[in-house]
């Protein structure tokens, strides 16, 4: 699917409200479903990957003396559809390594960084969020636990910082390791992008809630926690590893084009507010009432364009408001009489008993009135 056809079928959504977000959403969840690209026959069966990730861990386990991984038992169920050449697998099966980070003696400045869940931002990775471990506290430290370009970091404990994920990049001369509160994803066989847009997309996403009733996290809204043994049988939509980076470019594609999107929406959104404010205050401005009716007639004809998302009718309701106290929404239907409305209150302060109508000689409010209207405390 090419971002033409895409935007053809899908572009809609995007001016919705939120419509980019949804629009990035259902990229991501197309990518995992096997509807952005076409199968080639030519390429590897993706039980070639599972098979070498799992020469890969075992051989992982060994050289760093780890103990094997105790897998969970096989699937025989499907989250939902996917292509006939796809297989469901749980994260496991493609792994080296997953498992929580540690807690650190921290110092203020060392050779190795400390990656908490400041530094993972569905932005991408922050490494200037990092604090520090002491060095003479690294030895405990196992070899796989430090960081390696390519790792998934998923956020797996706090509500509101749960469920995020990002990639660690590679970088020179930078050591660092995960906090107890990261689950470090260290991949076999597997695309690390492709993993990214499987558990960022909304399938997994929406059962980062204790309340969902497939619910992935554990607690309770004010505290949740991913446990390590829910990540390991976590199901994946598998491809094939050449099908994955045709998957990921086409998400790259589509990513960036609703980048250009977005920023064409603010470009607009801008200039519609813009509009909107001085349209508004040339009917709030009018001086007679041929001046404001073409002001008005003109906010009229255009509203649609003016007035886009709910936030936008406040100045509106604020400037109608104006213009009702100062009387000019409606004519008046006889010749203007400075007494009448004086005479109005002295007759309805004779029916109140205990309340007295006082006539203001004096106001502050910088609000001119049509003849006749009197200013009076209520």
């Amino acid at each position: 699917m090419d971002a033409q056809r895409f935007l053809a079928e899908f572009g809609h959504i995007a001016n919705a409200p939120a419509g980019v977000g949804k629009l990035r959403e259902l990229i991501i969840q197309l990518a995992i479903s096997g509807r952005l690209v076409e199968r080639i026959e030519s390429e590897a069966a993706v039980s070639q990957a599972i098979e070498a990730a799992t020469g890969m861990r075992r051989a992982y386990e060994e050289e760093l003396d780890l103990r094997a991984t105790r897998m969970h038992p096989p699937m025989h169920s499907k989250p939902f559809a996917v292509p006939d050449h796809w297989l469901w697998i749980r994260l496991e099966q493609i792994c080296l390594y997953i498992q929580r980070g540690k807690g650190p003696k921290y110092v203020e400045k060392s050779s190795t960084h400390v990656v908490s869940q400041k530094c993972v931002r569905w932005s991408g990775f922050d490494l200037s969020a990092a604090r520090f471990v002491a060095d003479d506290s690294l030895n405990s430290y196992g070899k796989e636990r430090f960081l390696c370009a390519g790792d998934l970091l998923w956020n797996s404990t706090g509500t509101g910082t749960v469920g995020r994920v990002a990639i660690y990049p590679p970088a020179e001369n930078i050591t660092a390791v995960a906090d107890s509160h990261v689950t470090v994803v260290r991949l076999a066989s597997c695309s690390p992008r492709y993993l990214w847009c499987v558990i960022a997309s909304p399938w997994v996403q929406a059962r980062i809630e204790p309340s969902h009733p497939d619910s992935l996290v554990s607690g309770t809204t004010q505290q949740v926690e991913l446990n390590t043994s829910t990540a390991r049988a976590l199901p994946i939509p598998l491809p094939p590893i050449e099908e994955q980076s045709r998957i990921v470019a086409k998400v790259d594609e589509l990513m960036a084009l609703c980048d250009t999107l977005e920023a064409q929406q603010r470009a607009r959104r801008k200039l519609q507010n813009n509009l909107r404010q001085s349209t508004l205050q040339a009917v709030a401005s009018a001086t007679s009432p041929h001046e404001l009716q073409t002001t008005w007639t003109r906010l009229a004809d255009n509203f649609g364009r003016l007035f886009h998302a709910p936030e936008d009718v406040a100045d509106l309701r604020k400037m109608v408001v104006e213009q009702a106290i100062r009387g000019a929404l409606v004519a008046r239907s006889e010749p203007s009489d400075e007494t009448a409305v004086d005479t109005y209150l002295a007759e309805l302060a004779g029916k109140k008993s205990g309340k007295r109508f006082a006539k203001i000689t004096h106001i502050d409010e910088d609000i001119p009135l049509p003849n006749g209207w009197r200013w009076v405390f209520s």
